[in-house]
C-alpha cells in the first residue's frame, strides 16, 4: 500500500463528489497531515526509506488542522467519513496481492473448485 495511493484516492474521491481542494499540492499535504501527522513529501521520503507509518486519525490533530485551515474542513470531514472504507479496500487489495505472489512462487496451491 503506497502513501500516494491512499492520499490521492481520498483526494480524488472528494473531488468527484464536489469537494474541491485547490491547489492539489496543498490538498495532498493536508490529507497527509491528517492521516500521518507529516506533510506529503516527508511521508513519501519515509516510505522510500522503508519506514512506512500506518495512517491513523487523531481527533486532536484533526481539530487543529481544521482550525488552521478552515477551507479544508469539507475535505477533512470527507476523509474522516471514508477513511475506514478506503483502508479496508486497500487491505483487501494487499491481501489478494500477497496471496497471488505466494501462489506464483509455489508456496501454496489455489483451492480446487
Amino acid at each position: 500500500m503506497s502513501v500516494s495511493h491512499i492520499v490521492d484516492s481520498l483526494r480524488h474521491a472528494a473531488e468527484e463528489v464536489g469537494i474541491s481542494a485547490d491547489p492539489m499540492t496543498k490538498a495532498r499535504n493536508f490529507v497527509a497531515n491528517l492521516l500521518f501527522d507529516r506533510n506529503y513529501d516527508q511521508v513519501k521520503a519515509a516510505e522510500n526509506a522503508r519506514k512506512f507509518v500506518q495512517p491513523q486519525l487523531d481527533p486532536l490533530r484533526t481539530a487543529k488542522l481544521i482550525q488552521e485551515s478552515p477551507h479544508f474542513a469539507p475535505l477533512a470531514k470527507f476523509c474522516i467519513a471514508h477513511f475506514d472504507a478506503f483502508m479496508g479496500h486497500y487491505e483487501f487489495i494487499e491481501s489478494v496481492s500477497s496471496t497471488n505472489q505466494a501462489i506464483r512462487r509455489g508456496l501454496f496451491r489455489r483451492p480446487r473448485k
